[in-house]
């Protein structure tokens, strides 16, 4: 039995909605400093997905196909966008590190050289952008392509608002091309709403003004790339993806299976390019990262499951060794973070070769079955990540469009609760998870995926998402 399709929602409806999500977000925007009142972010957010998963349940259940409504739907999803354009970033400090360097860049100073805090950038240390970088003491973790777009944000104003501008562009260009991909897999237009309206992507892109948007976009333009046949196009934005942040190193390797040389040889040609200049200034690129992989931990349930079962092993936490780069020493010791982290890459390293030797046996150039391949990539490395933000989740919302899962929508609202450690940390300075907030998220989350794991009708029952759709064979 079919649901019959609607041509639109009913007014009343998309009015209810309009109020919801653009009342919602607002607010958000007007209130300010909602860290010390979490809870009031938690209520709205929680409205504004609410409706937003109510759009999901007519889009896919009912089949609506909106029409005419069409204009008023992105009429809605831009003034969402904008109510935040003023606002000052609260739930993540990271935009002033963006703007910090191309400050750097700009002054002539490489900006892999020397952290913030270095006493040679003491005259770019102003009352303004450096207060409120976050750990000044180690040096930037973002790629070149990263460091040239806020050297023209800095160039056009170093700005919020040019930098919130920037990012409109660039969600403007995914859009287009996850249309592009709709089109490609025949699938209905209207789950571009299912990207556009989510209040993650809202909230992490325009809030806090988060530059993940960037790299989605270069990654998906090269997926695009790769279905339209364009291996050296495709391979060389997967490059440039990887040039804003390393992420995609984890995920790109499904769109490398038919031609994996001459794309190999592409991407390091791309990124000795970028790389290389910094590296002749004898400064570590992104060596940023290398502190960041080595001491941050946020929000992993698998992370602090395991490592809490490895420390009742009572281990020594000796040195191995330490590292010196760009003017600062980290030191990595013997621990169960490190333990868990060797072992989390092990299984990922797993699941890869697994999935390369299954796309031996798709045969159709155009199958999503890349598509999904690169999918459980993406969700093998976002689980097993010490450290998940909110923000990282940006890089699994575009695959529900064309592999939906109930599972990973409801994780986007839920791992809104691992904020509530702000409030501690605004209040008293102290930086403390606590496991229930750990259960809120992920429990329902894990149950709900398992059971969508079990028996892929769970899914289509749901969704009414076709079961060829899935297969992609």
């Amino acid at each position: 039995m079919t649901t019959k399709m609607q041509n639109k929602l009913p007014e009343k409806t998309l009015h209810l909605f309009a109020v919801i999500l653009i009342g919602s977000a607002a607010f958000l925007a007007w209130y300010g400093d909602f860290r010390v009142t979490i809870d009031v972010y938690l209520i709205f957010v929680g409205l504004m997905f609410l409706a937003y998963f109510m759009l999901v349940y007519a889009i896919f259940k009912l089949k609506v196909r909106f029409g005419k409504q069409w204009t008023a739907l992105i009429g809605i999803a831009v003034l969402c966008r904008l109510v935040f354009f003023f606002s000052d970033p609260v739930l993540s400090d990271d935009v002033y590190r963006y703007l910090w360097d191309g400050k750097v860049f700009a002054s002539g100073h490489d900006p892999y050289a020397f952290p913030p805090a270095d006493e040679i950038l003491s005259r770019l240390q102003d009352d303004v952008i450096y207060p409120k970088i976050n750990h000044p003491e180690i040096p930037t973790v973002y790629g070149p392509l990263a460091q040239t777009v806020f050297l023209f944000n800095y160039i056009t104003g170093n700005s919020l608002l040019g930098w919130r501008l920037i990012l409109l562009l660039f969600e403007t260009g995914l859009v287009l091309v996850l249309w592009r991909l709709l089109q490609h897999f025949r699938m209905p237009a209207e789950r571009l709403f299912l990207w556009i309206f989510n209040p993650l992507v809202i909230i992490e892109t325009y809030s806090s003004a988060h530059l993940e948007i960037i790299a989605v976009t270069f990654f998906l333009t090269g997926v695009l790339l790769f279905y339209k046949r364009n291996s050296a196009l495709s391979a060389g934005l997967f490059a440039g993806s990887m040039l804003v942040k390393f992420t995609p190193l984890a995920f790109i390797w499904p769109f490398l299976r038919r031609n994996s040389r001459y794309g190999i040889l592409i991407i390091a040609g791309i990124l000795a390019v970028g790389l290389l200049p910094f590296l002749a200034g004898d400064s570590i690129p992104m060596a940023g990262f290398i502190s960041f992989a080595n001491r941050w931990e946020f929000n992993g349930f698998f992370y602090k499951l395991i490592t809490t079962f490895i420390e009742t092993f009572d281990l020594k936490h000796e040195t191995l060794f330490s590292f010196h780069y760009n003017g600062h020493l980290e030191y990595f010791y013997l621990t169960a973070a490190l333990i868990y982290k060797l072992f989390a890459f092990v299984v990922f390293i797993f699941i890869l070769l697994d999935q390369w030797k299954k796309l031996r046996f798709t045969i159709r150039f155009e199958s999503i079955a890349y598509l999904q391949a690169a999918k459980i990539l993406t969700a093998a490395l976002l689980l097993m990540t010490p450290t998940l933000y909110p923000w990282y989740l940006l890089w699994m919302i575009p695959y529900l469009l064309f592999i939906p899962n109930v599972s990973w929508l409801l994780f986007t609202w839920l791992i809104q609760f691992s904020y509530i450690v702000q409030q501690r940390y605004a209040l008293s300075g102290v930086w403390q998870e606590e496991w229930w907030v750990l259960v809120i998220e992920y429990v329902p989350f894990l149950i709900l995926l398992w059971w969508e794991f079990e028996d892929v009708s769970n899914i289509t029952g749901w969704l009414g998402v076709k079961k060829t759709q899935r297969s992609g064979n």
